[in-house]
């Protein structure tokens, strides 16, 4: 009686490991990409708030200015050329470039300089002929 006892034992704990095995292997893989997501939704985040500020101080005209505060992942590079936003991201699997569009025209000032993660202002300003400057603060 007791030999049938364990091997029943045994039997379940085999057909539970059976059915836990691939949700734990699932949980594993989706762990590991959980990092590289965030960074790409963080950067896709400021880059789609450094194109709206820019939109909105562009569509006010000269003069105006809007103070932007983004939360940037770790970038290789960001680049402001004529009307588009590119932060480069550094992930596990290569880099991703996420790019935003304005309508306007941009320059951009001491942004190259951020390159480690954290938060990090901006002040965006219309200058008198039309050309939307981003300039960092911090």
């Amino acid at each position: 009686m007791r030999g049938q006892v364990s091997v029943e034992f045994l039997l379940i704990i085999g057909m539970l490991s059976v059915a836990i095995l691939p949700i734990l292997f699932a949980m594993n893989f989706a762990a590991q990409d959980s990092p590289d997501r965030l960074s790409i939704s963080k950067a896709t985040f400021s880059a789609a708030r450094i194109a709206s500020s820019a939109q909105a101080v562009g569509n006010l005209g000269p003069g105006s200015k809007i103070r932007a505060q983004v939360e940037m992942p770790h970038v290789r590079s960001i680049s402001v050329n004529n009307n588009e936003v590119a932060l480069d991201v550094q992930t596990t699997y290569g880099n991703v470039i996420i790019l935003q569009q304005t309508d306007f025209q941009m320059h951009g000032r001491g942004l190259e300089s951020i390159s480690a993660p954290g938060s990090y202002i901006i002040d965006i300003y219309s200058d008198t002929q039309g050309i939307v400057n981003l300039e960092l603060v911090k």
